[in-house]
């Protein structure tokens, strides 16, 4: 008895099965609505009908015309010869003209072949050979076509066009040809709607004024946004910028670079690097986050900066550029290195404000002050300024160090050695005479304003100028406590000794 149910069961399913199979598989018939002329015979070929004139054809909410056709209506299907046109009555309004047309109507697959034009609300596409498929909605073509719109044209060897989704694909040999850029790439997407591009694979973005490439992104047509990824590269006449990904804003000329990112301005022969950057062209202004590292190229010796943030700006008239670093601010460069809070370098009178517990440091020289001011010519340090709490030390060996103190002091260079300082005001020194290179002594020394002059980073002799006081003492005759200023502190192991030092603080 369970066999014969189950048996049963199984017929009707199978029953079912087939009815479900031979509802899908009902297609309906091409009509012919109306035709000039139709001739029929044996020697047409296949029983086909030959119309001619005024062709009208019709099958569920799409309709065909044409100038003459071949009518097969057993295999529901024709061929269909100049001035074609088909149009599908339904939300997207699709309309397709072409010389020639091979249609089936079991299928409902549309074989255009050339001087199509695909239209509808959207776009207009012009290519030679295109397919469409009637139930799902979409066409592709294969040998080269063109999509044109109100403000760029896109060209390839193959392109798919989803009409409900308003979604284009693209291959090979993409080009799109915007009114203020051309794009080249392998593989795009395009909403029709949206205008938004999507590319993947090696792409470039040219205009007369810049070059941009990557390797994955979107481009929004309309809002004139975009967002790169992959090996990203942007020119333009005086810079290049590398990183892993770039947002470009250029109606408002904002961008805005991620990770590993690197600045180079030939302008100004600097680097710029960073995790993070932010770019407003029309203030030429740049902001650099993240490991930031600012490089300014010389000959055999680089100036190497970092700090926790970089900007870059013009000055209210547009024509000098003004470089702020801030927050454990760092340089290496070998003849002069630096420690601080915060600085503020001028391209215009190539001046370096250094702020904050500010350290400065050449051959064997430890400077400090309030603030300290650095002039430089030829990318090398002319003179500095110290301002406030000045104090030079220099140290003579393990246990001796040469200190030089006053209110104010000016340093002067030649050929990147420290060889004349100037003090103003409550000068004071002590220093370790030498002969033969050893020390004879300690000299302690008071004086309104003195000279000091160095070789290789040793005090030489010292000029005393106005109500000078000073005392030359035996090493062994003075109290270990009195070899310092109560201010005093040696610093060397806050002293970047190569570029790698500066990220350490």
């Amino acid at each position: 008895m369970k066999l014969i149910l189950a048996k049963i069961f199984l017929i009707n399913l199978l029953i079912l099965i087939f009815f479900d199979i031979s509802l899908a598989q009902k297609v309906s018939k091409i009509e012919l609505k109306s035709a000039n002329l139709m001739l029929w015979d044996k020697g047409i070929g296949r029983g086909a009908k030959r119309l001619i004139g005024s062709v009208v054809f019709q099958q569920d909410n799409v309709t065909m015309t044409c100038d003459s056709a071949y009518f097969y209506s057993k295999e529901n299907m024709f061929n269909a010869y100049s001035n074609v046109h088909l149009s599908k009555d339904d939300d997207n309004n699709v309309e397709i003209y072409s010389d020639f047309l091979r249609y089936n109507g079991n299928s409902k697959i549309a074989k255009f072949r050339n001087n199509i034009l695909l239209v509808d609300s959207n776009i207009t596409l012009k290519t030679d050979s295109l397919n469409y498929d009637m139930n799902n909605n979409y066409g592709y073509y294969f040998n080269g076509g063109k999509i044109i719109d109100s403000t760029s044209t896109l060209q390839s060897i193959l392109g798919y066009y989803h009409v409900n989704d308003k979604m284009f694909f693209f291959k090979e040999d993409v080009v799109v040809n915007h009114q203020d850029y051309t794009m080249f790439t392998d593989t795009l997407r395009y909403n029709t709607v949206s205008k938004i591009v999507y590319f993947c694979g090696p792409t470039k973005i040219v205009n007369d004024t810049s070059y941009l490439s990557a390797n994955d992104g979107w481009y929004n047509t309309v809002d004139d946004v975009s967002l790169v990824y992959e090996d990203v590269l942007y020119k333009n006449k005086s810079q290049k910028l590398i990183a892993d990904s770039l947002y470009l804003d250029r109606k408002n000329k904002f961008g805005r670079a991620y990770s590993n990112v690197e600045l180079f301005d030939s302008t100004q022969n600097v680097i710029l690097q960073g995790d993070y950057g932010d770019y407003y062209d029309e203030q030429k202004k740049l902001l650099v986050t993240g490991r930031a590292l600012f490089i300014q190229i010389a000959d055999g010796d680089s100036l190497f900066l970092h700090a926790d943030t970089l900007k870059s700006e013009y000055d209210s008239s547009g024509t000098y550029q003004i470089l702020r670093a801030y927050h454990k601010v760092k340089s290496f460069k070998s003849d002069i290195q630096l420690r601080c809070d915060s600085i503020v370098y001028s391209f215009n009178d190539s001046t370096v404000q250094i702020l904050g517990n500010p350290i400065l440091w050449t051959d064997n020289n430890q400077i400090t002050g309030d603030s300290i001011k650095v002039h430089i010519v030829d990318n090398k340090v002319d003179f500095f300024e110290l301002i406030s709490s000045s104090f030079i030390v220099s140290q003579e060996d393990s246990l001796h160090f040469s200190q030089i103190k006053g209110v104010n002091m000016t340093g002067y260079f030649n050929d990147s050695k420290l060889y004349l300082v100037k003090v103003n005001s409550k000068s004071e020194a002590i220093y370790f005479p030498k002969d033969n290179g050893e020390i004879i002594g300690v000299n302690k020394s008071k004086c309104k304003n003195m000279n000091i002059y160095l070789d290789k980073g040793e005090v030489q002799r010292i000029v005393f100028l106005k109500k000078p006081k000073q005392t030359l003492y035996p090493l062994d005759q003075i109290q270990e406590n009195k070899l310092k200023f109560s201010n005093f502190k040696w610093l060397n192991n806050l002293r970047p000794l190569c570029k790698s030092d500066i990220f350490i603080w």
